[in-house]
């Protein structure tokens, strides 16, 4: 059981993240059309599954580097805001009870993105007829996230998707 988490350690160590050129994209469109501003916090893990790697800044990484990709809206790069765990642990959840603090908060976005880790498990896979998969076992990763993303734009903070 320790080969696949090693195993998954080390390809994680040696894809994970780092900071890219990518970060410096321009705010406009090429046609001079503003993309809208984005805060993508990082992933709050509320699992206390002992796990080799930390799988919700893993996660954060990737998404954030997807969406930097994808060149179609301006990131905010390092928020100076609290964690999310933190503003939790204070009483101010962005996925239940009252959420009009995200407005001063975040005031530097138009909108702010929410992601919660509820669930993973790694479950192995049932190798096929490959004679590579009978020698090297992968495994699943299987994840449940809560998303959540308010419109800043307004006078109160809207959730646009849930």
């Amino acid at each position: 059981m320790r080969k696949p988490f090693t195993l998954l350690t080390i390809i994680t160590l040696l894809t994970g993240c780092s900071r890219s050129q990518n970060e410096q994209i321009s705010r406009y469109h090429d046609d001079g059309r503003e993309k809208p501003v984005v805060i993508v916090t990082e992933v709050y893990d509320r699992n206390t599954t002992e796990m080799p790697w930390n799988l919700a800044e893993d996660l954060s990484c990737t998404i954030r580097n997807k969406l930097l990709k994808k060149n179609t809206m301006f990131l905010v790069s390092d928020h100076a805001s609290v964690p999310v765990e933190t503003m939790i642990k204070e009483g101010k959840s962005p996925f239940v009870g009252e959420t009009k603090w995200i407005g001063n908060e975040f005031k530097e976005g138009e909108f702010v993105a929410f992601l919660e880790l509820v669930n993973h498990k790694i479950t192995p896979r049932i190798p096929t007829s490959s004679v590579f998969e009978a020698v090297t076992p992968s495994y699943s990763l299987d994840v449940k996230m809560r998303v959540r993303i308010f419109d800043l734009r307004g006078v109160e903070p809207e959730i646009v998707l849930q």
